[in-house]
């Protein structure tokens, strides 16, 4: 692949959400494709379905502008965004596995925690990622919500011994990942899925999904061109392509990485 100039990041000291600041005039003129603001730290951040998400000063809080293009077109926009930050933390010597459909866990002493959350936001035909990660710290259990799947961790404790990088460093390897899950497609390698699968947390595992009101308990197979995820049960494959993920109730799946596939 040809050399390329960085990509253009701008830098926010406190903001309310980075992800909203990135909306502002004054940087949303300045977005293109694949260029980001970076805050310091956030009062208002946001996860998925708008829960309030930690953020102070010293870890990653970005906000990613994505092409309308492959693979962040469709529903399968998280999970590839997902799979580029796993490349990067992959590049920065940690190990990562995705939580689907659109967090990053990492091995802990054979235990999985979450270190990173993704969240998409489409407005006026601009997407952008917005991509929190536990780089010197990360959430007290007693802060984390009671069904939460996983512990959470940082890159800071993941690796004793293991030089910490700085934000911006972790937030240009994670850029550049997204980057090459992006050139992939381009280039109809495919390849976002196939390391989506590869990286998959519990998969062949038993799992439960809980959506609202309704939940379903089987296998965890694989995930779907359309970022779905499948599960079998009784014999049958059931896709689905929203929903909180978690290994079995049962206990028997916790904590548990899985190398099939």
């Amino acid at each position: 692949m040809p050399s390329r100039d960085p990509f253009p990041v701008f830098l926010a000291g406190r903001v309310a959400s980075v992800l909203d600041s990135a909306r502002e005039p004054r940087y949303a003129e300045r977005l293109s494709p694949f260029a980001s603001l970076l805050a310091e730290s956030q009062t208002a951040g946001r996860g998925q379905r708008r829960r309030h998400w930690a953020s102070p000063a010293g870890n990653v809080y970005g906000a990613l502008r994505l092409p309308m293009e492959a693979p962040f077109l469709g529903t399968e926009a998280a999970v590839a965004a997902s799979v580029g930050v796993c490349l990067g933390l992959a590049r920065l010597g940690f190990d990562p596995r995705l939580k689907w459909p659109n967090d990053v866990a990492l091995m802990v002493q054979g235990q999985p925690c979450k270190v990173c959350g993704t969240l998409l936001e489409e407005r006026g035909g601009v997407l952008l990622a917005g991509i929190g990660v536990n780089v010197a710290s990360h959430p007290a259990p007693d802060a984390l919500r009671g069904e939460a799947a996983l512990a959470a961790c940082s890159l800071a404790g993941a690796l004793p011994g293991h030089p910490v990088p700085a934000p911006a460093e972790v937030w240009e390897a994670i850029v550049n990942g997204i980057y090459a899950v992006y050139t992939d497609i381009a280039d109809e390698c495919g390849g976002w899925l196939a390391l989506a699968n590869r990286l998959l947390l519990w998969r062949g595992l038993e799992v439960e999904l809980e959506d609202g009101p309704s939940s379903l308990a089987g296998r965890l197979r694989a995930i779907g061109p359309a970022g779905e995820i499948v599960i079998e049960k009784d014999g049958r494959q059931f896709r689905r392509l929203s929903g909180s993920l978690g290994p079995a109730r049962s206990g028997l799946a916790k904590g548990r990485d899985s190398g099939e596939g």
